[in-house]
């Protein structure tokens, strides 16, 4: 059973297509979860006023900075299609072109450097008949 809020509404059941969703929860998360459901029973209210909405929407936006596949933060969400999943949470985060830039010039670093590194000279085996042989 999931907690679910709509238009400020909570109700509790399956997701509204029914579909079993599940969620990546990085190691670096488990114990700052804890802390926080520390006292909170049951299908309580999130103890920080945040809307599960919120941290679904923050957990895509993130997955999707991070490099994640869109098709994988597609499953996590449950959405139908991979423009759905861009359209609604590919948000830009302030450095997000500053890092694109870092990783064109690094790559661009990279070619560059393969295409000036000197070749290994072929090694060239002559055999020649010597006058006494022929």
């Amino acid at each position: 059973m999931t907690r679910n809020e709509t238009r400020g509404k909570v109700t509790f059941g399956t997701p509204k297509n029914h579909q079993t969703r599940e969620v990546p929860l990085p190691r670096f998360l488990v114990e700052r979860i804890a802390v926080m459901l520390e006292g909170v029973e049951g299908e309580s209210e999130m103890p920080t006023g945040l809307r599960v909405h919120d941290l679904r929407h923050t957990a895509a936006s993130l997955a999707l900075s991070s490099g994640a596949s869109v098709k994988a933060v597609q499953q996590m969400l449950g959405h139908s299609s991979a423009t759905l999943t861009l359209e609604r949470h590919s948000h830009l985060y302030g450095d997000d072109l500053d890092a694109l830039a870092d990783r064109l010039d690094e790559r661009d670093r990279v070619s560059v450097a393969a295409r000036v590194r000197p070749k290994p000279a072929s090694t060239v085996v002559s055999f020649e008949r010597s006058p006494e042989t022929l």
